[in-house]
């Protein structure tokens, strides 16, 4: 039953959420996966707190819009090194 529902979350939210969601968790001592759950459709509504460029400052993301960060830094890369998209 975990299973199915980690499976289901994989697809509904980007993958280098979970381990930040987790230790969220663990900060308030909740270990259950319903509270993981509700971190990451926290993040999904209001944004994620996501550091970019490694600046090191926060910036929220929504999912959309984290999303298309990874998509720009993608068609950046395949520039960069002369692949045409």
């Amino acid at each position: 039953m975990v299973s199915e529902a980690l499976n289901d979350a994989l697809t509904e939210f980007p993958e280098d959420w979970f381990i930040p969601a987790f230790e969220e968790a663990v900060k308030h001592n909740a270990r259950n996966w319903k509270y993981v759950e509700a971190i990451l459709k926290g993040w999904k509504v209001n944004g994620f707190q996501a550091k970019r460029n490694g600046a090191g400052s926060g910036q929220t993301l929504t999912a959309e819009e984290e999303r298309q960060a990874r998509q720009a830094k993608l068609l950046a890369s395949l520039k960069k090194y002369g692949v045409e998209s």
